[in-house]
């Protein structure tokens, strides 16, 4: 990657002051319903906006103050960092509140109740819906692959990070598993490398190295996730949670298992994401997903910008150049584990580059 120089300019653009949907009139963005995107209260300014950038409106029809559902999809699918990137830069969000006088003319225009659930619509520059219209989205996972389906409506290509967002908030119970590997790093690749795998965590497990791994069973059973990372040669042994993962571990490995209690037994491995660790992508605000898919890259020598955002790579390369300016500059944060924790990790990971670019333009 070519190191960006450190600007104020570039760190504001980051932060959301130069995103593509802001507009002179701009919604209250402390109301819960409208989530963290920044959308424009004004849809002729949207569609002038979206006619010179060559993108889709993305219209949201939403109470304001609202429901305990509205409230509930601003805070799961409008309020998802990497949803608020691809709804800021792949379109340019404008907001209808529906019991705001103001908007009438918009809700009869598009014959939208004033009453009843969020429904965001997505048009052309001329205002005309791009794809049918549909009320049932109702969260982050739905969202996701809605924005797939619009994108791919237009024929343009669907960004890496969105469909990790499809697969990381798909519904249905996780599962867990912990399988030993005969080379912590390498094997904690290789089963990452397997779909359905939500995440992936070094584990330490009656004194062996162990990888602890979360699954989604409606797209990948124990047996298949056994059998696939036997393949890789990637399970030498599995402590099993219950009878029934035991039985299917023995027959699947040949005995090569016993029962354990993990939440007793199971403590955390003080190497996580070695090769990640050791590049400065280490302190970008990623999700789980991204996390174990881009430490497999590292592992594999492929390139990882694959699954981040444009922002996310904007801020890499901002990150190599703080360092580099002040090695210490970064010493002291440790990413979140949660999505939740993402928005104010960020603003302290730009307050940091903010003063670093400020005392690199006194001098």
């Amino acid at each position: 990657m070519e190191v960006a120089v450190l600007t104020l300019a570039a760190i504001a653009w980051i932060g959301g002051d130069g995103a593509t949907a802001s507009a002179p009139q701009q919604a209250p963005q402390q109301a819960p319903e409208l989530g963290r995107v920044r959308w424009s209260r004004s849809l002729a300014e949207a569609r002038a906006t979206a006619s010179r950038a060559v993108l889709p409106v993305a219209l949201l029809f939403q109470s304001v103050p609202g429901s305990a559902s509205d409230r509930q999809f601003a805070e799961d699918a409008l309020s998802h960092p990497l949803l608020v990137e691809v709804l800021e830069t792949e379109f340019v969000p404008a907001v209808a509140v529906k019991n705001d006088p103001a908007d009438a003319p918009l809700l009869e225009r598009y014959g939208e109740e004033p009453t009843g659930g969020p429904v965001l619509r997505f048009l052309d520059a001329h205002g005309s819906d791009l794809v049918p219209r549909r009320a049932d989205v109702v969260d982050a996972h739905g969202l996701a692959r809605r924005l797939v389906e619009v994108i791919e409506s237009l024929g343009r290509p669907v960004p890496g990070y969105l469909s990790l967002v499809v697969d990381e908030t798909a519904p249905g119970p996780v599962e867990r598993a912990w399988i030993e590997v005969p080379d912590l790093v390498q094997g904690e690749v290789r089963i990452a490398s397997i779909p359905g795998v939500v995440s992936t965590r070094a584990a330490v497990l009656a004194g062996r190295d162990t990888v602890e791994v979360a699954f989604r069973p409606a797209a990948l059973t124990f047996r298949d996730l056994l059998e696939q990372a036997a393949r890789a040669d990637a399970a030498a042994f599995v402590f099993a949670s219950d009878e029934a993962q035991l039985d299917v571990a023995r027959r699947v490995l040949r005995g090569r298992a016993r029962k354990v209690d993990p939440d007793t037994d199971a403590r955390v491995h003080e190497q996580q994401k070695p090769l990640l660790k050791r590049s400065h992508l280490r302190y970008l605000p990623l999700t789980p997903m991204q996390t174990m898919r881009i430490n497999a890259d590292l592992a594999t020598n492929r390139d990882p910008a694959r699954w981040l955002s444009p922002r996310q790579v904007r801020l890499a390369l901002l990150l190599a150049r703080g360092e580099r300016l002040n090695p210490l500059l970064l010493a002291d944060l440790e990413p979140p584990r949660d999505l939740d924790g993402i928005p104010a990790y960020e603003r302290e990971l730009l307050r940091r580059l903010r003063e670093t670019a400020e005392g690199a333009a006194e001098h």
